[in-house]
């Protein structure tokens, strides 16, 4: 187990994940790619739809929500408030995340 960390580590530092200085942690931009298109049901208050293309995560919310995206090793990639509809965040390495957003936590493959 000990190995296998430190090669994922090591593979960690050799890709480098691109990122921005951040008060409290690092983060990746979040874009705004368009409104919500119909209104959710109010008793599911933590819907949230995630899918991958591209490089790119796509989150499809029905309400403003704070989003985090953790690398496997627990690094903290991505830290912001996206507004109800579709956002996306770009990752310039291929890899396992972990998403969370709200009582909403996901594994995300790019």
């Amino acid at each position: 187990m000990r190995r296998l960390l430190t090669l994922i580590g090591i593979c960690l530092a050799l890709g480098g994940i691109t990122t921005a200085a951040m008060p409290g942690g690092t983060t990746a931009d979040w874009e705004h790619v368009s409104a919500p298109s119909s209104v959710a049901d109010p008793a599911d208050n933590d819907h949230l739809d995630v899918t991958t293309a591209d490089g790119y995560i796509y989150i499809n919310t029905a309400k403003p929500l704070t989003i985090k995206v953790y690398t496997i090793l627990g690094q903290l990639v991505s830290q912001a408030k996206v507004p109800a509809g579709i956002s996306r965040l770009k990752l310039s390495t291929h890899g396992i995340y972990i998403l969370k957003a709200g009582s909403v936590t996901r594994r995300v493959t790019i």
